[in-house]
């Protein structure tokens, strides 16, 4: 059995992946002659590629965005409600913005 540690510790490694994620999906088309820009959407290709290509997929990139999004969202919403008690949780959500 997991320890609240533990958990919470995965929340946050989960918390970086969706954030990258949900940044990838809103910068990745344009916006990336920025030198920093572009090496953080290479280092996020290259530490999630099968999710950074299916982005990328015509026919269920915006859906794998919508999917991370709704991550990003539910992940912030157990974080914030182990921080700040649920009934203050719900003022923040939904918190997806990639910053």
């Amino acid at each position: 059995m997991s320890n609240t540690h533990d958990i919470r510790n995965e929340l946050d490694e989960l918390e970086i992946k969706y954030r990258d994620l949900v940044w990838f999906a809103q910068n990745s088309g344009w916006g990336l002659d920025h030198p920093g820009k572009r090496e953080f959407a290479e280092n996020i290709s290259r530490n999630y590629p099968d999710e950074t290509d299916t982005l990328q997929c015509e026919c269920c990139g915006e859906w794998e965005d919508g999917f991370n999004n709704g991550m990003l969202a539910a992940i912030r919403f157990i974080k914030d409600s182990y921080m700040y008690g649920i009934p203050n949780a719900y003022l923040l959500f939904p918190n997806t913005t990639a910053g």
